[in-house]
């Protein structure tokens, strides 16, 4: 799993409350039942053969029982071996369910914290029309409710903020959209935002809200749902997503994927429950690297992503948690509107995304 700063982390301080973990063994590691079974001992001194193996603290228990203790002891050892064969062979698994729309009534507290750096620049012919550098960091914690819903998407959502802040440069600022009850009304995309009275925001309340609570088109997928396995897993079961079903999210057409420098590989890491519910974290680790780009060409191109998604089982729950850093360098020209730009971004996010239940 991909670090995340101090400062992101400290900002972003798990409001849920205790949660019960199960985080996947070592390689070699042994099995939870087999654990308690055995007393927590896994690792014997070795056999008189100088080896160790599967079994060895029963058979050395079965063999120092044959000279030593009573045949109740023995008889003892006799029934662990019976009943840890068949419990260490079994490996519980998990499945994630299919999401499902949006329920009326639904409510999360979202916090989100990122930092962006690096550089954008756009020129046109020896020109630069764009040259910014990135170096920013924005905090931020709204309730959201879903009020209505239309074909299982949210078309009316209650959105009020306790905390907002912007670093840009170092220059810290307070955005003011702390305290304000706004309403987001439409579907998707189209998603427009007012005050709760109804009243026309100011732009920049406007394009706050527009870029954080705005859902994507009904026919695309949310992005964090891409690593759900398609079959059930167990604790430390790893899988790939195929490339295909990448390039086809981010628009048929787009570009071609470089498959032999591209990947997309998830885990199951870690299994909890908190607030009875049970959720799985998954690490994730994806480079695209295209091969073609439609009306473009270029000298380097990929984007790098490393983090975890923490997803509940059910399919019908809208909380989840995200810890991301993403890499992004792309040098060469594009044409927009029959004119060619060139263009030169290297840029890194860093940050972490939570949805939890309001408190």
């Amino acid at each position: 799993m991909a670090a995340t700063s101090g400062f992101t982390r400290a900002n972003l301080a798990s409001s849920a409350g205790p949660s019960q973990r199960l985080t996947a063994a070592a390689p070699g590691g042994c099995p939870p039942v087999l654990r308690v079974l055995l007393g927590g001992r896994c690792d014997l001194p070795a056999r008189e053969d100088g080896q160790k193996g599967p079994g060895e603290p029963i058979f050395s228990c079965m063999r120092n029982g044959s000279r030593k203790v009573s045949a109740v002891r023995w008889m003892l050892c006799a029934l662990l071996l019976l009943l840890a064969s068949p419990l260490a062979a079994q490996e519980s698994t998990v499945e994630f369910q299919p999401r499902e729309g949006s329920q009326v009534g639904w409510s999360w507290t979202q916090s989100e914290s990122w930092m962006s750096k690096g550089h954008s620049v756009v020129k046109l012919g020896p020109v630069k029309v764009r040259n910014k550098q990135l170096d920013r960091h924005v905090t931020f914690s709204c309730g959201v409710e879903v009020l209505s819903v239309v074909d299982l998407l949210s078309s009316q959502v209650a959105l009020h903020c306790w905390e907002a802040v912007s670093m840009d440069h170092g220059e810290v600022e307070q955005l003011p959209v702390v305290g304000l009850d706004v309403q987001g009304l439409g579907i998707g995309p189209e998603r427009e935002f007012k005050s709760a009275d109804g009243g026309r925001l100011k732009k920049s309340l406007r394009e706050f809200f527009e870029r954080r609570f705005r859902d994507r088109t009904p026919e695309t997928r949310e992005p964090m749902y891409l690593l759900l396995p398609t079959e059930p897993v167990a604790l430390g079961d790893s899988w790939t997503i195929d490339l295909q079903v990448i390039e086809d999210w981010f628009g048929e057409g787009r570009f071609t994927m470089n498959v032999a420098q591209s990947y997309a590989r998830v885990a199951l890491t870690e299994l909890l429950v908190r607030d009875d519910k049970q959720y799985g974290r998954l690490d994730f680790s994806i480079v695209i690297v295209p091969d073609t780009i439609t009306d473009g060409e270029f000298e380097e191109a990929r984007m790098a992503l490393r983090g975890s998604a923490l997803l509940p089982l059910q399919g019908d729950l809208p909380y989840s948690e995200l810890e991301l850093d993403m890499d992004i360098r792309f040098l060469g020209r594009i044409k927009r509107r029959g004119v060619r730009v060139h263009l030169d971004i290297d840029t890194e996010l860093r940050g972490a995304e939570k949805k939890t239940a309001r408190r």
